[in-house]
């Protein structure tokens, strides 16, 4: 937990709501950096935090892979943490550990291949070697997390149906919270436009043949590891960088 964005954030939410109803919260991460423990603090939120020793500490998305590895050859994460709660809901993909829920965000084997050909062409090379073991790993460890549930949740229908091709059940579909009165369409746009998200799984090559072919797009997001500088001049495109809400603005 490097910051609060992404993946972290219905976390937050849902325990955010349960320890206003003044139930102990514990959050739980491999890592949890400085700022984000201050957040969790100011929210009467407990967490423990693994210490995972990694070798790339430079964030994500590296630092999130290199813990995945972790989990998903050796165990290691997993072995670290012995929850005592009566309910565990878990969020993540990188610490396989007896859970009244999983809810599961989309399997990391396919996170990787749709990142492809957005990486540099040396870890493109690289990926393709190790594809079959990776694929294979993160396929044993979703299976061993959903054996692992009582319940495991799909976070939209499209990251259901990538689970059940790998034989997981998918107990029920919830989507991420979103205050819809903060987030909704504007009935007077200053323009006509596409909005669109800018992050890991992005095919950006197809957004530039849509700016190419003269749509203006607005895009938002936090996680930009490889966005091409070209794409970020283009004449018809408008980054909005990261969109804040609510009690998550506090941890900027």
């Amino acid at each position: 937990m490097f910051d609060v964005y992404g993946p972290v954030t219905p976390a937050l939410h849902v325990a955010k709501v349960i320890a206003e109803r003044k139930h102990k919260v514990f959050m739980v991460s491999t890592r949890i950096s400085g700022d984000v423990k201050k957040f969790l603090k100011s929210h009467f939120l407990e967490y423990i935090d693994l210490n995972a020793s990694l070798i790339i500490n430079s964030g994500p998305p590296f630092s999130w892979l290199e813990s995945w590895a972790r989990e998903a050859f050796f165990n290691i994460n997993s072995k670290g943490f012995h929850p005592e709660s009566s309910v565990v809901v878990n969020f993540s993909h990188t610490i396989a550990t007896p859970s009244t829920v999983w809810y599961a965000q989309g399997p990391t084997a396919d996170y990787l291949s749709d990142t492809e050909y957005e990486l540099p062409m040396h870890y493109r090379l690289s990926y393709r070697i190790l594809k079959p073991l990776l694929t294979y790993a993160d396929n044993r460890l979703a299976r061993r997390m959903a054996w692992m549930s009582k319940l495991t949740i799909a976070n939209s229908k499209f990251c259901a149906s990538m689970y059940e091709k790998k034989g997981i059940r998918i107990h029920d579909i919830i989507y991420p919270p979103l205050d819809c009165g903060s987030f909704k369409p504007t009935s007077a746009p200053s323009c006509d436009y596409v909005l669109t998200y800018f992050g890991k799984e992005t095919e950006f090559y197809v957004l530039k043949k849509i700016g190419d072919a003269g749509v203006k797009i607005k895009a938002f997001g936090s996680k930009m590891p490889y966005v091409p500088k070209g794409l970020l001049k283009h004449r018809n495109i408008e980054f909005l960088g990261k969109v804040s809400e609510g009690f998550m603005s506090e941890c900027e």
